[in-house]
């Protein structure tokens, strides 16, 4: 409002400036960004039939380019009639949330059909976010 007094702080006038105060110069900022390079991210899934289930040996990076890869093993696993499933991530580098969608999206498919998928072998930086999660315990070898 014209007339009043500024609050301590504001500026007194409508130049966007406080009276008594330089403008300092603007100073570019050193800062690393990260960039993604062109490295392909990759995932393999071997399926090995046994007698009670069908094991998706997966091996490489779970990500969102990925999971899809994963979403249609699981997909024909149970299509062709079986509902046992187990993933075995002995050679999964990384697994991010999608990662983690793609294992919750199967449990529920196993479990609405009559059977169970359990995960096996995660070593490192991928038994860490199972753990933090919870899904190791959901979905683990003893569950």
């Amino acid at each position: 409002m014209a007339g009043t007094p500024a609050a301590h702080g504001e500026p007194a006038s409508g130049n966007g400036r406080v009276p008594g105060r330089r403008r300092r110069e603007a100073r570019p900022y050193p800062c690393s960004v990260a960039t993604i390079d062109d490295a392909p991210v990759t995932l393999t899934v071997d399926r090995e039939d046994r007698a009670e289930v069908a094991v998706l040996h997966l091996a490489g990076e779970l990500d969102l380019s990925t999971a899809p890869t994963l979403d249609a093993a699981i997909d024909e696993v149970l299509g062709d009639g079986r509902t046992g499933i187990v993933l075995d991530l002995a050679e999964v580098t990384f697994c991010d949330s999608t990662g983690m969608s793609a294992f919750i999206r199967g449990h529920h498919l196993c479990t609405a059909a009559g059977g169970a998928l359990r995960l096996t072998g995660a070593t490192g930086v991928v038994a860490r976010v199972l753990a933090i999660s919870g899904l190791d315990t959901l979905l683990g070898e003893g569950a």
